[in-house]
């Protein structure tokens, strides 16, 4: 059985957030972990064992630009092996092997884009993973993107958006895991608050029917953490 963890930190170039992160993170003891928005530039190597915990972490990283974007994937050594790495524009996949049973996986994490033209790149990136890649797949992250109007507060979505996003999922023959323990991931406070759920994971029906089906690891929890 492996866990895997999905949080938009907003940024952790603070360290009394990495304090809280680094709490987190050893609390939940997760065998993946994919931080969105985190905000750096730098990467170093000792700040990703800081977070971890110990030296047995593997990642990669798509850095940010300025203060916008970024990501980090970061895994447990004696649960996966990183075979090889794909860095895009807007995420960052992973081909992974499990140490036990020599499963092997594709993991993506994303941060989607706010504007309308680069979203559009967002999903030809994602396809072209799809296109390239036959086994199973999990991708999960920040897609800032609603699938459904009730996924937004105020009920005010895009269409074009939105079904630009259901056809990448229906293109891509991707299962969408339900969210559990509320109905939003992301909120905008003051007086025109609005609530929404920009994060998900999504998966082939190769990865579940591997693992959830045929229960060959034992069952995987995915779990989201927002702040």
């Amino acid at each position: 059985m492996f866990r895997l963890l999905s949080w938009n930190v907003r940024g952790i170039n603070d360290l009394r957030k990495r304090d809280v992160l680094k709490s987190f993170l050893r609390d939940w003891k997760c065998d993946l972990i994919c931080l969105q928005e985190t905000k750096l530039e730098d990467v170093p190597l000792s700040v990703i064992r800081s977070l971890w915990g110990h030296n047995s972490v593997g990642f990669v990283c798509l850095k940010a630009v300025g203060a916008s974007g970024g990501i980090i994937v970061m895994w447990d050594k004696t649960t996966f092996s990183l075979v090889s790495s794909v860095q895009g524009e807007f995420s960052i996949t992973c081909f992974l092997q499990t140490v036990e049973g020599g499963f092997n996986w594709a993991f993506t994490g994303v941060y989607g884009p706010h504007a309308r033209i680069d979203k559009l790149r967002f999903w030809e990136e994602l396809r072209s993973i799809k296109d390239s890649w036959s086994g199973p797949w999990c991708l999960g992250g920040d897609f800032n993107e609603v699938l459904y109007t009730q996924e937004r507060s105020s009920g005010l979505c895009p269409m074009n958006t939105m079904q630009e996003f259901h056809d990448f999922i229906n293109y891509s023959a991707l299962v969408d895991l339900p969210l559990r323990g509320g109905d939003f991931t992301w909120s905008r406070s003051g007086g025109d608050a609005v609530f929404s759920r920009l994060d998900r994971v999504l998966v082939s029906v190769e990865w579940e029917e591997t693992l959830f089906k045929r229960d060959c690891l034992g069952l995987s929890q995915i779990t989201f953490l927002y702040l």
